[in-house]
């Protein structure tokens, strides 16, 4: 008995040397790939030599393992082992183009686009018998959510809007900085991590939205910029598609990205394998639209939204003989107020960006977004000030401090007469 216990500690000691091995040659080759030092398919190829060998040696160990294997071990074990092969996957696409599929994908360099259809299948066939872990506890999360937002007698529309608006309210921006082994309840960019963390990356943002809406048996998938540093959501209603990016409107709490067409997306992708978003009926700005009245009244608005001093949009709908010249004008009013607005004044910067929806020669969608970003005091001091004689003694302490460094440095011949040094602001 004893001598089999001490096989089975020999075998785990084996699995984890195996398995740090496995991470350890990867992230160094990642390193390297990622640095510029050597981007050739032989180091590609010996990557995925390496890994299919050290692979077949922890199938090997664990299969020795039998009954006795230690389930959290294992489990632990395999979390580690999917992130190695995500990192050699980050590898190859860094160093190849952009990647036609929407799975499987990296973006920015860290994070992973990965499939959540097993757990939508689970949810809509009320077995989640064929999942992990992991990805019970994102199911419970998410129906939890839609249970929560969901009602009788909503429309497709309303239901997608009651999703959208749950999570950019509830799912704030992570700063971006990836843990070295992270798990997936504290992963920012798969949908059990944000849900259980509440923050996100582009891609937690845009998997947790398409779990969602599949669940609710939508057509929807997550799409990538052709340079593969963002990604958001693509979703088809009453059989046209519309861009999502949740990311983007998240921290304003707007809804200046919610159902947009291709014309309207500020962004590069692949057009021949997502499918073209041409609708504009369920764009948030069409169905929120009010009828234009004047010039006046617009510029009123955006005065009004100004001096409120918070982020907000409206929305105008032009129709008639004169739409796409009136629609010219709200434009060029819409620039006049960005560069004329006094920013010093107002203690804060005022951005009025638009965009038009093309619905047909004799109808318009004008869309108004004014921004409104309160200037960053650099000192955070808050509102005190020192007085004059505070100030003096200020210098006097300082010049007290530093006048004989001054004189010992400033015959150095090693500094330039040109450089700036500005001694009174801090180190030059």
């Amino acid at each position: 008995m004893e001598n089999r216990e001490n096989s089975s500690k020999k075998q785990f000691t084996v699995l984890i040397v195996v398995i740090l091995l496995m991470f350890v040659t990867v992230s160094v080759l990642l390193a390297v790939s990622m640095s510029g030092e050597n981007k050739s398919r032989e180091k590609i190829d010996k990557l995925n030599d390496e890994v299919s060998v050290l692979k077949s040696a922890v199938q090997d160990n664990k299969q020795a393992q039998n009954e006795n294997a230690n389930d959290e071990l294992n489990k632990k074990l395999d979390e580690i082992r999917e992130y190695v092969e995500a990192l050699k996957e980050t590898v190859e696409a860094e160093m190849g183009g952009d990647l036609a599929q929407e799975n499987d994908v990296p973006i920015h360099g860290g994070y992973m686009i990965k499939s959540t259809e097993a757990i939508s299948d689970a949810y809509k066939k009320g077995d989640d018998s064929a999942l992990n872990d992991d990805e019970k506890a994102c199911l419970k999360l998410a129906e939890k959510v839609l249970k929560s937002i969901i009602k009788d007698g909503m429309s497709d529309y309303e239901k997608e809007l009651a999703v959208y608006e749950w999570i950019r309210d509830n799912i704030k921006h992570d700063d971006g900085v990836t843990v070295a082994i992270p798990t997936a309840a504290s992963a920012v960019d798969n949908p059990y991590g944000v849900l259980a963390g509440k923050k996100a990356v582009c891609v937690g943002f845009a998997t947790t939205f398409r779990l969602m809406m599949n669940m609710l048996d939508y057509d929807c998938m997550v799409i990538h910029d052709s340079d593969r540093v963002h990604s958001w959501d693509l979703i088809k209603l009453d059989g046209e598609w519309y861009h999502v990016d949740l990311y983007s409107d998240a921290e304003s709490k707007t809804y200046n990205h919610f159902n947009l067409n291709d014309a309207a997306m500020e962004s590069d992708w692949n057009t021949e394998f997502f499918p073209a978003a041409t609708g504009f009926k369920y764009s948030y700005a069409y169905v929120n639209a009010e009828d234009f009245k004047s010039l006046e009244d617009a510029s009123k608005k955006m005065r009004n939204i100004i001096e409120e001093g918070e982020t907000a949009s409206f929305y105008v709908r032009l129709k008639g003989d004169k739409a796409g010249v009136n629609t010219a004008l709200l434009a060029y009013v819409s620039d006049s107020v960005t560069n004329y607005v006094d920013e010093s004044e107002l203690g804060m910067n005022t951005f009025v960006n638009y965009r038009v929806i093309y619905v047909s020669e004799k109808e318009y969608i004008f869309s108004f977004m004014v921004e409104v970003e309160e200037e960053d005091d650099d000192n955070n001091f808050g509102d005190d000030e020192p007085s004059e004689k505070e100030i003096e003694e200020a210098d006097k302490a300082f010049n007290k401090a530093f006048s004989d460094f001054f004189k010992k440095h400033e015959q150095r011949d090693d500094w330039d007469d040109d450089d700036d040094y500005n001694w009174t602001n801090g180190v030059g």
